[in-house]
């Protein structure tokens, strides 16, 4: 019985669909593995599939082997096309020479020309233009991509329009939107990067500003990004024994009024620790500001503006008291609200002269 089954097994089947082109090329088909010439028209499923020339059908194996064009599906571990590729690839390994138009689902999937369809593994890699959606740990495109790409580390070597969302984003020329920890960008033509930094190499705004409101008189700050929409870090001093550094993050945008003034909003967030009977309060400012800045010459611009303030303390009436205020108000014991002004003056870093 035992024999039996293994003739049944791993015989040979050799069978065609013209006797002539089976003189030639001989079809192994076994439960085992499949050898099928080109354009076989009838599903592969093995243990190991290969298939010769250009094929339309289906492979379903450990390993799919097809030497020119596919179009079709290929499901096993390791998925292979040696050129275009239409139709519906997943596997562990998933990588086609040539062009695909359909989606590749797997651990990696490469891709070594240009791609129609999504893209979702562990490993995304496009050679040529690309569009679609990636989504992935590495997403990868080595031209221009249209889409959406998702992951942790994105990279599109040419222009990129769509989204790019990750920790780190990296385009050429940006048309649309990067949303990260850290974008990098060489041009923007028509979007935005918002993130903790966004590096734009050309027509990219990066400004220091020495500045003093009424809780902080003494603020160093340098923002990068876009001038529509940037990061900004904060340093601050403040005379008080117990109290005298902290540390800022904010957002702001500049938005054109005339040929050189702007309207400034900003949002900043201050956080400092308090020493108080050998221990440590946690402080925390939110300041709202909108600033009127004017440009002067050199890159250097002057600003002033009111700011409206909310202060909370772990600890009871642990407070900076602010130097000056128009108004303010308490909420609670750990909470506070005032009004204050803020001037400064800023210098922007390779701004067209």
């Amino acid at each position: 019985m035992l024999l039996a089954v293994l003739i049944v097994c791993f015989q040979t089947i050799i069978f065609s669909q013209d006797s002539e082109v089976n003189e030639r090329q001989p079809v192994i088909y076994t439960l085992f593995i499949n050898i099928v010439p080109d354009s076989f028209k009838y599903p592969l499923v093995g243990f190991i599939n290969i298939a010769e020339g250009n094929q339309q059908n289906q492979q379903a194996g450990f390993v799919n082997l097809n030497e020119k064009a596919l179009t079709g599906m290929q499901l096993g571990y390791v998925n292979s096309v040696g050129e275009d590729f239409r139709g519906f690839q997943c596997g562990f390994i998933n990588s086609v020479r040539g062009s695909v138009t359909g989606p590749q689902v797997g651990f990696v999937n490469v891709n070594g020309g240009e791609m129609q369809g999504p893209q979702i593994g562990f490993i995304n890699t496009v050679a040529d233009v690309g569009q679609g959606v990636q989504a992935g740990f590495i997403n990868t495109v080595g031209s221009d991509f249209q889409g959406i790409q998702t992951g942790f580390i994105n990279n599109t070597a040419g222009n990129f329009k769509g989204a790019e969302i990750g920790f780190i984003n990296s385009t050429k020329k940006l048309d649309g939107l990067q949303f990260g920890f850290i974008n990098y960008v060489d041009t923007v033509e028509n979007g935005i990067p918002i993130g903790f930094l966004s590096f734009v190499r050309k027509g990219g705004y990066k400004a220091f500003e020495l500045s003093s409101n009424e809780t902080y008189p003494l603020n160093l700050a340098f923002k990068i990004g876009i001038p529509y929409f940037y990061t900004s870090f904060n340093l601050s001093y403040n005379d008080n024994p117990k109290q005298k550094y902290s540390a800022g993050f904010g957002i702001g945008s500049n938005i054109k009024l005339t040929e050189r003034s702007f309207l400034n909003p900003e949002y900043t967030s201050y956080s400092s620790l308090q020493s108080n009977n050998d221990q440590w309060n946690y402080n925390q400012l939110s300041q709202l500001a909108f600033n009127y800045v004017r440009d002067l010459r050199y890159g250097l611009s002057l600003l002033a503006g009111p700011t409206i303030s909310w202060k909370h303390n772990n600890e009871e009436n642990s407070f900076i008291e602010p130097v000056f205020t128009i108004y303010k108000h308490e909420i609670s014991s750990n909470n506070k609200i005032h009004l204050g002004a803020n001037v400064g003056i800023r210098y922007e870093i390779f701004k067209s002269r």
